[in-house]
This record gives C-alpha cells, structure tokens and sequence, in this order.
C-alpha cells in the first residue's frame, strides 16, 4: 500500500445496495484504471483532486477460492484506492461522461418498454448483470448457457440488426443512423 495524491476522472460508476463503486483513471500512472468505494456520491466526468492510500487488489486467500485481484483484472482495474480526503475540481463533458449517459439511456429505454425483463435484456445486450438473480444465473450455469450472459460478437451483430430494423422503421437519415451505430457497438462491445 502505498499513500497517493492527484487528480482523478470517474469513467464509471456501478451503484451497489448502500456504497457506490467508482472507476477511474489515473492521470500519473499511465492512466491506469483504479477503483474506489465510497459512500460518498460522484458523478461519470468529474475531475476530483484525491488525497488515499492505492494497493493492489489481493491475491485469492483459499487455493482456488475467489481472487479480487483477478476478478478486477478481467474488468481492466489495477488499484483500490482508499479515500483520505477528496475535493472536486469541476465536471466536463468527457467521452467516458457521454458514453455514461448513453448507456443510462438504453438501459432505461429497456426498461420503460420490457418491465418484466429488464434485468435479463441488460444483462444480455449491455453487459450489466448487477441485477440478476443469482438462481437464475445459477441455472443458466448448469445448462451450460451461461456464455449467453457475455457480450460477444453474436450479441454485437444482434444489436445492430435491431437498431438497422428499428431505423428503418422509423426512417432516420442514414449518417445518423451510421453514427448510432458506431456509438453503440463501440460502447456496448
């Protein structure tokens, strides 16, 4: 563990029960993803100037049980930070803020027309599995179709031929459907 102090921008943010789960990067280590918990509120694009302590997620304490540090490896995150003081310099309109909302957006989309289903549409086409009983997932598993849950190329192609179906259904100019397109494979994949 080692003390840290500098800037961060949140690129991400899952909402747990009772804490928020915070992804960022920082700026003065090759823009290496870390990841802060904390009850504390932030939003995707704000500039935060920070004042922790930066490990690296521990190795799995029983052979074969659960390991953090590979669990984080496989979502891009090479830190936990533990926050001392925190102190926000201001929000911008960021890739990572656009991309954000873009994602809140389908999800709510997903969730105003299928009610009943949103948890298994955004987990199947957006990657968010937060959701998702875990007997169902169970399940899934011992079918042995869990890989469904995956974002893929599969899924990718899927998407686009739904929004290409839903395009032309509604008519929209063809550079606007392009750029929803590129948008949407480049977020989702």
């Amino acid at each position: 563990m080692r003390e840290y102090k500098g800037l961060i921008e949140i690129t991400d943010m899952w909402d747990e029960k009772e804490t928020f789960t915070y992804i960022f990067l920082l700026k003065d280590l090759s823009l290496k993803k870390a990841i802060i918990y904390s009850e504390k509120s932030f939003e995707v694009g704000e500039i935060i100037d920070i004042e922790g302590f930066i490990d690296v997620p521990k190795r799995e304490q029983n052979k074969g049980g659960f390991s953090q540090r590979a669990y984080l490896k496989g979502q891009g995150i090479n830190f936990i930070c533990t926050l001392k003081k925190e102190e926000i310099i201001n929000k911008k309109d960021t890739i990572y803020s656009w991309l954000y909302n873009y994602k809140m957006a389908m999800k709510n989309q997903i969730s105003k027309y299928l009610e009943e289903d949103t948890v298994l549409f955004t987990s199947f086409f957006l990657g968010d599995k937060k959701g998702l009983d875990d007997g169902l997932r169970e399940l899934w598993q011992n079918l042995g179709i869990s890989h469904l849950l995956a974002v893929s190329g599969t899924h990718m192609s899927l998407l686009m031929d739904i929004c290409i179906f839903l395009h032309l259904l509604y008519q929209v100019v063809a550079l606007e459907k392009e750029l929803f397109l590129l948008v949407s494979c480049f977020y989702i994949h």
